[in-house]
Order: C-alpha cells, then structure tokens, then sequence
C-alpha cells in the first residue's frame, strides 16, 4: 500500500494496517505539504524506515507480522531517533505508558481529531528540525538558583526580573 506524494517537503512514513486511515492520513498530509509513505506491516515497515530516513513515523500497534512495539523497539536500538507518533485504538494507560517508556515521542489514540494531529505533527517535526539544525546555536544562559520561573510569589518574579535586566546592562 502506497500513499499519495508531494514532490517537496519532509517525509512521514505511515505505517498503519488500515487502508482507509493510512489513505486518509496520507491525503490530509500531502495537502500540508508533506511527503509520505505508507505501509501495511511492522517486518516491512523496519526496513523501509531505516532505508528511506522519514523525517517522522505514525506507527501503529497493533500490525500484521510484527508489531508496532516491536518496530520502535528495533529502531531504537539501532540508535535510530527518528520522532515516532503512535497511532494506536490501545487507550490504556500500561500501552501508552510502554510505548513512550520504550522511545515514542507522541501517542494518540483513534479515533483522534485530524486538526489536532495535524498540529501534533508539525510541533513534533518542528522540534525535530531544531535539534539537528546545522551551525551554532544560540548560547543557553543558566538562570540563577533563586530566579522563579514566573510561578509562585511576587518576590521571585521581581528577583527574576532583576536578573535580566542586571544581565543585559552594559558595562
């Protein structure tokens, strides 16, 4: 099974076993401007996956031959990092909880609203391309162990406050 493509963009490889939602997914996202790839089986789905390099994976659970489990599992032990989305009718909090444990980025369950997974893809490839964005990156000031966050008392806003401005005055 072979989803619609788009020329440009990043690639999101969907590996789900139902024709209809991975034909669905596949649509809504070339209509974002994404590349994608679908594929029916978790055995197929290794393979394609470490030869094509997905900027993203939706991956299910529950697939023929091998299970999506299975799959993010060998990724991640092949030090593969590619962000992986699950899709999964699993709702329990122990397959949730396991999938993330096992080196998921993001889980949702079906049926799932498509606005919020189409912004859930693209937050997730956003961050994806800020870690591996090429060049220096912007130096990371550490806040001092007294500066609030902004939470809490007025005291450690006003503290948090002085900091910056202190910090920014020329000498």
């Amino acid at each position: 099974m072979t989803g619609l493509t788009v020329p440009l963009g990043e690639l999101v490889t969907i590996v789900e076993d139902d024709a209809a939602i991975a034909e669905g997914l596949s649509l809504n996202l070339n209509l974002q401007g994404y590349r994608t790839e679908a594929i029916g089986d978790g055995e197929t789905a290794r393979t394609r996956i470490e030869e094509t390099a997905p900027d993203l994976v939706l991956l299910d659970i529950s697939l023929p031959k091998r299970s999506g489990i299975w799959v993010l599992e060998r990724l991640r032990e092949a030090g593969n990092h590619v962000p992986v989305m699950v899709l999964s009718a699993r709702q329990d909090e122990f397959d949730k909880v396991a999938a993330l444990r096992l080196g998921a980025d993001d889980y949702v369950t079906k049926p799932f609203a498509l606005a919020e997974l189409l912004a859930r893809v693209a937050a997730l490839l956003r961050r994806a391309r800020l870690t591996r964005a090429p060049g220096p990156q912007p130096p990371q000031l550490p806040l001092p162990a007294s500066a609030d966050s902004g939470r809490g008392s007025g005291r450690g806003r006003r503290r948090h406050g002085r900091f910056c401005r202190n910090a920014s005055r020329p000498k």
